[in-house]
């Protein structure tokens, strides 16, 4: 009892200390002072920044010492999600598999998602979307989409997914998450995620191919069944490779695709016009709205854990696009035991983008796993507890040059 009043307290104290912040955090309190911003091209397209302010002891006002990369994206320059089939590894290997395996030139790179801190194998929690394949759900979180036609646009979307035969259709709850596949649900699962299936029970799997690996969102696709059955696990996936595992009812209604029958899978973004999505990666939540410093954790679909830890000072990650959107703004702020630097609060994190030019802006995950990258290098200073090395991620925002 004694322990439960504790955390009962404790949790009090945490809510009206994060209420308390918010009241006070009226106006943007690094809008004044500061070394002025100087950009240094790194290349065409790609410029870079650093914000410094020495803080304000009195305003309680921690130093601040962030990076930033601005990137002009009429410069032949696009934004990918980016996850190596399978996940777990560190955001340089990220971006060298997917140099060497999609041929793709990353020249710049921010962590991105949030993700359970004790799972072996990283999965993001919100929207991901990679190549136009749709790998995992939203959680009602921010999100950069970048469509087909090479619009930006940041704000929380939905997809709803529905697998059709003659006679009959279901709709998915989730894509690529095991946990899901409980009674009378329907997950789909792909290989451009992970090359094996894991985890099932009491589910009829039905494993299908598409031709070519084409965009989801706002289409509809059609997939041959080339095995179905009870499974527990699917290994040596293809990238083309799409398995719905249907349990309870929708298992028993799904039955009826059985090797050699085909389906539809359409797919629908809700939130956006019908534009093919391309890319989509989640963070959160937006700090920047319009030009206004903003406060959205208790808006978002986020943890109580979360919400409480979001709004304090931590290193950062954050994303900002300009009003014309035409420059999307990388930055990673320091900070834990970084002299120069005491990390930023949410709040504080969509001033400075604003101040250096974003209208728009949402954090990605911080802490340990905030990390800018140019060029194969560390533009901040990564963990140093291990070693000034990068952890591994759920995802990562990438820049690659296509043109």
């Amino acid at each position: 009892m004694t322990s439960l009043r504790t955390s009962l307290v404790l949790l009090l104290f945490l809510v009206f200390a994060t209420a308390s912040a918010v009241a006070q955090e009226a106006v943007c309190p690094y809008d004044q002072g500061g070394q002025p911003l100087a950009w240094t091209e790194k290349e065409p397209g790609i410029d870079y920044a650093v914000f410094v302010h020495p803080g304000d002891k009195p305003k309680k006002l921690a130093k601040v010492y962030a990076h930033i990369l601005r990137i002009d994206l009429s410069k032949g320059l696009q934004p990918v999600a980016m996850r190596a089939q399978g996940g777990g590894l560190r955001i340089e290997q990220i971006a060298a598999r997917l140099g060497v395996d999609r041929r793709l030139d990353v020249r710049a790179g921010i962590n991105g998602d949030y993700f359970s801190f004790g799972d072996r194998v990283k999965d993001p929690l919100g929207l991901f979307i990679s190549q136009g394949q749709v790998l995992r759900y939203s959680n009602g979180t921010s999100s950069l989409l970048y469509d087909y036609d090479g619009g930006v646009h940041m704000g929380v979307f939905q997809v709803e997914q529905t697998v059709r035969w003659d006679g009959g259709s279901i709709t998915l709850d989730a894509a690529n998450e095991a946990s899901m596949a409980r009674r009378d649900q329907a997950v789909l699962f792909s290989g451009a995620y992970a090359d094996s299936v894991k985890g099932l029970k009491d589910c009829w799997v039905v494993h299908g191919r598409t031709e070519t690996l084409e965009p989801m969102i706002n289409r509809t696709l059609s997939v041959t069944v080339t095995e179905a059955g009870w499974r527990h696990s699917l290994s040596k996936l293809d990238e083309r490779d799409l398995v719905v595992a249907a349990c309870g009812e929708k298992g028993k209604a799904l039955r009826v695709l059985e090797e050699g029958a085909s389906f539809s899978l359409s797919s629908k973004l809700v939130g956006l016009d019908n534009r093919p999505v391309v890319e989509a990666i989640s963070g959160g939540p937006r700090v920047l709205r319009d030009g206004r410093a903003t406060q959205e954790a208790d808006r978002e679909g986020f943890s109580l854990a979360l919400r409480l830890y979001i709004p304090q000072r931590h290193p950062r990650s954050a994303l900002g696009i300009s009003a014309d959107r035409r420059f999307l703004y990388l930055m990673a702020v320091e900070g834990r035991g970084i002299r120069r630097s005491g990390g930023l609060s949410a709040f504080d994190a969509g001033c400075v983008l604003h101040k250096v030019g974003a209208d728009d802006g949402m954090l990605f995950d911080g802490g340990g796993s905030a990390v800018l990258m140019y060029d194969g290098g560390f533009l901040n200073e990564p963990h140093r507890g291990r070693d000034y090395t990068s952890r591994d991620l759920a995802n990562a925002l990438g820049v690659i040059r296509v043109k």
